[in-house]
């Protein structure tokens, strides 16, 4: 990511140069290199919240005719756009109604309107579904036979061997290699990614024995798109949910944790009834929620790891406020320790951690509430080999150890 934004002029190099057309040049900054031809597909979006898409999409070339904004032909473009990428989107909805997947879509649109030369995709599919990626692929590929190239970032080696002419692999900042896609393949790509052999990405299994008790019981629970939701989770259990974008798996986690209201439905955590809409009575069960939005709903970007893990969350004793400086410090060395956060700069903030890093600062923070029972939506979305791996280590343990 941080290479995509050098490339694209979002930061300036330190050393090196960058050649255009065979000629160096200094990229300009704040997207002004799209002047030249080339746009970035953020990882993290960069679209105005309040605005409508067809706004969002023209914000800063907008069309006009006699002097007044052309509304009806910025609509128009918008919707083809968007007909060509398969998105459904309303190009009258506002950007914040919409879901991650959809501000996904959008800023692909938006990019793809630019008529680019060169376009970086930073993980451009790590919230679509396989239908919404085959369509932006198709695009893809239609753009690139007319002469557009792309850089595509992304974890998913699936769909870099997929999509891709040549494959390079970063390690820590380095250049590990260059080579042909189809003179690699997924588990290639992946060792050179980590520096090791991956024996297995997921840990052995162990699961409770049936007599384990129920920690949480979940019966007829509807909200939003849920209808009448059961299940049981038992003690030491890795219980998984799955579906489509838009299948209510997120509605319903929310929603039994307080995070969203019920319509209907009970939910029963270590033998104590969690009251609908109530955030505090589901901590105080010993419920915990890690969100897949650590960008907006997990971390604090502009906050150190310290006030990540501790603010406005629960302190060693139960209640809430601000830490003293000795559990503050506790808290950060148990994290480390813990879940393996290795920064050169401890007062970093979190904005400038690599996904994985962010990632195993949330759930670093989530478990600082001591909870018993933990929802972790998208445990690894936008997390490369090594860390995934860790990641899916680190919910075993605490699956061993009883939660």
């Amino acid at each position: 990511s941080t290479l995509v934004k050098v490339l694209s002029g979002f930061e300036q190099p330190t050393s090196g140069e960058i050649l255009l057309d065979g000629k160096p040049v200094k990229l300009p900054p704040n997207g002004a290199a799209e002047a030249l031809g080339i746009v970035i597909i953020h990882q993290e979006f960069n679209l105005a919240e309040h605005l409508t898409v067809t706004e969002s999409l023209f914000l800063g070339r907008e069309v006009t005719r006699l002097g007044v904004l052309d509304r009806k032909y910025m609509r128009a473009e918008t919707r083809r756009v968007l007909d060509l990428l398969g998105s459904h989107v309303d190009e009258n909805a506002i950007i914040s109604t919409l879901s991650i997947a959809d501000k996904q879509m959008v800023e692909i649109a938006k990019a793809i309107s630019r008529d680019a030369r060169i376009v970086f995709m930073d993980e451009p599919t790590a919230v679509l579904s396989r239908e919404e990626t085959n369509f932006l692929f198709k695009q893809v590929r239609k753009l690139r036979d007319q002469g557009t190239s792309f850089v595509f970032v992304s974890h998913k080696l699936d769909e870099v061997m997929e999509l891709t002419d040549r494959v390079t692999v970063l390690r820590d900042g380095q250049w590990v290699k260059t080579s042909p896609t189809s003179l690699l393949d997924g588990e290639s790509i992946a060792q050179l990614m980590v520096g090791r052999e991956l024996s297995s990405l997921y840990p052995a299994k162990n699961e409770p024995d049936v007599d384990e008790k129920v920690v949480l019981s979940v019966v007829s629970l509807s909200t939003g798109y849920v209808h009448d939701a059961s299940f049981e989770l038992r003690k030491g259990e890795i219980l998984g949910f799955s579906g489509m974008i838009g299948s209510g798996r997120t509605e319903l986690m929310e929603a039994i944790v307080g995070l969203r209201s019920r319509a209907a439905g009970d939910v029963v955590a270590n033998g104590q009834t969690v009251p609908a809409h109530d955030v505090h009575a589901a901590i105080d069960a010993g419920l915990a929620y890690m969100t897949k939005d650590r960008k907006s709903k997990g971390l604090l970007l502009n906050s150190g790891m310290v006030v990540n893990l501790t603010l406005q969350s629960l302190d060693r004793h139960g209640k809430f406020g601000y830490l003293s400086a000795s559990s503050e410090a506790d808290a950060l060395a148990r994290a480390r320790r813990r879940f393996v956060i290795r920064v050169r700069d401890l007062n970093i903030v979190a904005g400038r951690m690599a996904g994985g890093i962010q990632q195993k600062l949330l759930l670093a923070k989530v478990m600082e509430t001591e909870p018993q029972i933990v929802i972790i939506d998208e445990p690894t979305r936008g997390v490369e080999g090594g860390p995934k791996q860790q990641i899916y280590t680190f919910i075993s343990a605490l699956a061993r150890d009883g939660d």
